[in-house]
């Protein structure tokens, strides 16, 4: 990434101290703004591809959805449910709608059940 800030000083989040970051950089304030609002819409799905559900203020958006507003969560990894290392509050909060355990490439190469799974979800079929 090649993020500048409104300094001129480069922006990367990685590691400790991400929510002090996006709060300090009014771009990703607002990207992490947007999703809160998406998510938090009502009657909302969320597919999870490949996501580690280590970032707190992720989790925090993922789980306040879930409890308050009924957002559904199709999560696509091969680790399935144990991508959680142990229970945490956005996987208390989580509502599945659906895990795709295989890689999704073979979704849409080969795997007619797991295609129709994705498709219902997302609610093209």
């Amino acid at each position: 990434m090649n993020w500048i800030s409104d300094n001129g000083s480069h922006v990367v989040v990685v590691g400790d101290g991400k929510d002090r970051t996006i709060r300090e950089n009014a771009l990703l304030a607002g990207y992490l703004d947007e999703l809160r609002r998406c998510l938090s819409a009502g009657d909302t799905r969320l597919m999870v591809i490949g996501y580690s559900f280590a970032d707190d203020h992720i989790n925090t958006v993922i789980e306040s959805a879930s409890r308050s507003n009924g957002l559904r969560t199709y999560l696509v990894d091969p680790a399935g449910l144990s991508v959680f290392a142990a229970p945490s509050e956005v996987f208390k909060a989580l509502r599945p709608a659906g895990i795709l355990t295989r890689p999704l490439r073979q979704a849409f190469e080969s795997d007619d059940l797991a295609f129709e799974s994705l498709w219902r979800f997302l609610d093209i079929a």
